[in-house]
């Protein structure tokens, strides 16, 4: 249960970190990618959340199928990986090169799998950025997006399907959110 009291709290930061990047946007246009980032990692977690409650009574799957479980299954990757593709659309925009990446979506640990690559590059990204300009704010950054890396690194290795995940992982997800809100400009 502790895996979901984090990924609750890490719900509250997402959204919250969600409503102040969407405020600077008037300012700073380039905050409108991170504000659909917060937006629909807090949707994912959410709907992990709904799953995870719904699958812990088993007899429901018996009784009723996987019909929704399924809906909830694929609406939960795809608003991670939707999240994640709009933290990586301000890199590749500026790329010369257009990446392109055919996905084929079979089962939950392909999805972690891809996440947690996704994270990796983002981390890595980061961590150049921080090389590059050596300030409190992108070390801040890196830092965050390593949590985010090593919380959905625990998820793939975690080998239980749907259901809760691991409190660890959630923890670390919840301390990158945690990071990366701090990391956003004050408003003027």
């Amino acid at each position: 249960m502790w895996g979901l009291a984090l990924a609750a709290a890490a719900v509250l930061v997402a959204s919250y970190a969600a409503v102040r990047a969407r405020r600077l946007t008037a300012l700073v246009p380039a905050a409108i990618p991170l504000a659909w980032f917060f937006l629909l990692m807090a949707a994912a977690t959410l709907v992990h959340i709904a799953t995870a409650l719904w699958v812990q009574d088993t007899a429901v799957l018996e009784r009723q199928g996987a019909g929704l479980l399924d809906v909830l299954f694929w609406l939960h990757h795809a608003l991670l990986l939707a999240a994640l593709g709009a933290a990586v659309y301000p890199y590749v925009r500026q790329a010369t090169v257009a990446a392109v990446a055919p996905v084929l979506l079979v089962a939950e640990p392909v999805l972690r799998g891809i996440e947690a690559t996704v994270l990796l590059l983002l981390t890595a990204r980061t961590a150049w950025n921080h090389h590059q300009r050596a300030t409190e704010g992108s070390l801040r950054v890196a830092a965050a997006f390593l949590l985010l890396t090593l919380g959905h690194s625990v998820f793939l290795a975690d080998a239980a399907p749907l259901g809760a995940r691991s409190p660890w992982g959630e923890g670390a997800v919840l301390a990158g959110l945690v990071l990366l809100t701090a990391s956003l400009p004050r408003e003027p």
